[in-house]
């Protein structure tokens, strides 16, 4: 039983830490106005640029991690 507690908590910490940069990408995409920008690569440039470097895309991490 151990085991599969502490298994399926780091496969639940991997999967929020490798997920967690496209939610950050995929949802103010959502949310602008169509053709604000023009792909997910734009974006993905302008988050790291503007918002502070790749720490950025880690954006709101710890609320999944939590809960």
């Amino acid at each position: 039983p151990s085991q599969t507690f502490f298994g399926g908590s780091f496969c639940g910490i991997a999967n929020v830490l490798a997920g967690q940069p496209f939610d950050t990408i995929k949802a103010p995409m959502q949310t602008t106005i169509p053709g604000q920008y023009r792909g997910i690569f734009y974006y993905f440039k302008k988050t790291i640029a503007e918002d502070g470097g790749l720490k950025a895309l880690d954006t709101g991490v710890s609320g999944p991690l939590i809960g």
